[in-house]
């Protein structure tokens, strides 16, 4: 297991590192055995933690932590960040997702928007200026947002008939099998949004040399039932989350 971990110093400052064996690191810290920085500020003392399953997803997160402000680190000490995946309906997509977004953070997040700012990496993925990331998808008039402390991916489809043309761009060997089993449109559409939303977490856009492979360990899956239609929603994101599903009147399972 890899750990990405804060520790407030005896000067008050805040110390952000990664370990493997968190026992042992933050004892090497206050036997002044650690990081530089910390040498002269002990005692020093665990305030917060995450664990990731590999090294380069530890070190990500460790990067982007590192240049949250001090009020936004302290935001994730002292605040549980939940998981929120909000879907609606909307006929004014752009307008109601800003509406929603800015709500939502104030409401359940308790964040200060007065200073809300958009930025965007050069696939023009958006990020906010907070300790928080959040992603967006629709499908005709449904609309998905999702807010996480960690970097996520979300993708929701409407299941309707698809050229088997699809398959044959996204499918694996295995999951090709699967397809060919029972042609199911229901199959190739959760595929589909697993895939979509991984590479939304990626923020990279499709990379369709890549498609073929197996993302589904890093997604999770539900079916939903609106109006009769049957619509695929998935949630990417590299850490195990408790992810909670705020809607009205549709049915998830």
């Amino acid at each position: 297991m890899n750990y990405v971990y804060i520790l407030k110093c005896s000067d008050d400052t805040l110390y952000i590192g990664w370990t493997n064996d968190l026992e042992k690191r933050i004892k090497a810290h206050n036997e002044q055995k650690g990081a530089r920085y910390t040498k002269r500020r002990t005692p020093v003392r665990l305030v917060y933690y995450e664990t990731f399953e590999t090294k380069i997803e530890a070190l990500k997160r460790e990067f982007d932590l590192k240049k949250l402000s001090r009020e936004h680190k302290l935001y994730l000490i002292n605040n549980e960040v939940k998981t929120n995946v909000y879907v609606f309906r909307s006929s004014n997509q752009d307008e109601d997702i800003r509406k929603l977004l800015k709500e939502k953070l104030q409401e359940d997040y308790k964040l200060d928007i007065k200073t809300l700012k958009f930025k965007y990496n050069k696939y023009k993925k958006p990020y906010l200026n907070l300790p928080v990331y959040f992603n967006i998808s629709h499908s005709y008039d449904l609309i998905a947002l999702v807010i996480s402390k960690y970097e996520v991916g979300i993708d929701i489809e409407k299941v309707q008939t698809r050229k088997e043309k699809l398959a044959d761009k996204i499918f694996s060997e295995v999951e090709m099998k699967e397809y060919q089993e029972n042609k199911s449109d229901s199959y190739l559409i959760k595929k589909w949004t697993e895939k979509e939303a991984y590479f939304k977490l990626l923020g990279t856009g499709l990379i369709l040399n890549e498609l073929k492979q197996d993302y589904s360990r890093y997604v999770k899956s539900y079916k939903l039932e609106d109006n009769k239609e049957i619509y695929y929603l998935s949630i990417a994101t590299n850490e195990t989350i408790n992810i909670n599903i705020l809607e009205e009147n549709i049915k998830i399972w």
